[in-house]
């Protein structure tokens, strides 16, 4: 299928939403307050646990953005949804090369490297949803945050 989702994924003490296609789709209010810290194994695509062979995400995904300290209101996804605004972190994988990395171009000290083979085109990064996922430098995040996708 060709049909592209826009997901916004925000934390905010103990609450955590998702919106999808602009709309919220759930919250959460008994989540944990991610403590900040330089974290490891940030993977996009694949499941938080190292030790999984399974939750391998299956689609191309088009960019990644992240806002460090912020989250987004319902006002804000919905600009979001049409034209795009300012992040801290942004990761366009359209266009990418193939066994290529892909660099933060906000900050520019962040790289993705696909892993296990995903194919680059013009619309992102495919992967298979078998073991293909991105691995993104080891950096320091957590509290408020809010992520698109």
């Amino acid at each position: 299928s060709s049909t592209w989702t826009h997901v916004v994924a925000t934390v905010s003490g103990t609450t955590m939403k998702v919106y999808k296609n602009g709309a919220l789709a759930g919250t959460k209010t008994d989540g944990y307050d991610p403590i900040v810290l330089a974290r490891t194994q940030n993977w996009l695509g694949r499941d938080p646990n190292p030790n999984s062979s399974e939750g391998y995400f299956g689609g191309t995904i088009a960019y990644l953005k992240v806002w460090h300290g912020v989250e987004l209101q319902q006002s804000n996804v919905t600009t979001l949804y049409s034209p795009h605004n300012t992040a801290h972190h942004f990761w366009d994988f359209r266009g990418c090369t193939t066994g290529g990395t892909v660099t933060d171009s906000i900050a520019g000290d962040l790289v993705a490297t696909p892993m296990n083979g995903p194919v680059c085109g013009a619309d992102g990064l495919r992967l298979d949803g078998s073991d293909d996922y991105a691995d993104i430098d080891d950096w320091e995040w957590g509290g408020t945050t809010s992520i698109e996708v």
